[in-house]
């Protein structure tokens, strides 16, 4: 036997995850959460953030390491430290990071929407898509 409340609740808990406002508002809100702590805690990120700033000495002419030092432009992180050089020439590194990676949260989960959405599957699997940026990689340091 069912019971009406539960019936209820479960409906109004179906139209909060069919909203659309509601989901990208509460997507904006994780990637909000990348600017609570000063330092995010990613294991790998001290090591990220002296390459980009190694990466800017570098080609502004100021490192004293340039005869011991080369650029790896094999390096799959590359991207990730292109676009936070030119950042760092107007805020801390640790912010230019931050940035990147918001902007790489944010991605993420709208090319996950597009792909579920090309894939005609329910609106209601978007909801997973947000705590799946922050798993095994997010905690040791892959800046994507």
């Amino acid at each position: 036997m069912r019971v009406r409340w539960l019936d209820r609740a479960l409906d109004r808990l179906a139209a909060i995850a069919d909203n659309r406002a509601v989901f990208w508002a509460t997507a904006m809100g994780f990637v909000g959460l990348l600017w609570l702590s000063p330092r995010l805690p990613m294991v790998d990120l001290p090591q990220h953030a002296a390459q980009v700033v190694m990466l800017r000495d570098l080609l502004l002419s100021a490192s004293a390491w340039t005869d011991l030092v080369e650029i790896n432009l094999g390096t799959p992180y590359l991207a990730g430290y292109l676009l936070a050089l030119p950042l760092t020439l107007v805020m801390p590194v640790s912010t230019a990071l931050s940035a990147v990676l918001s902007l790489s949260l944010a991605g993420m989960i709208a090319a996950s929407v597009a792909l579920r959405e090309e894939a005609g599957a329910d609106a209601r699997l978007d909801w997973l898509f947000l705590p799946a940026f922050f798993g095994l990689a997010w905690k040791w340091g892959y800046y994507h």
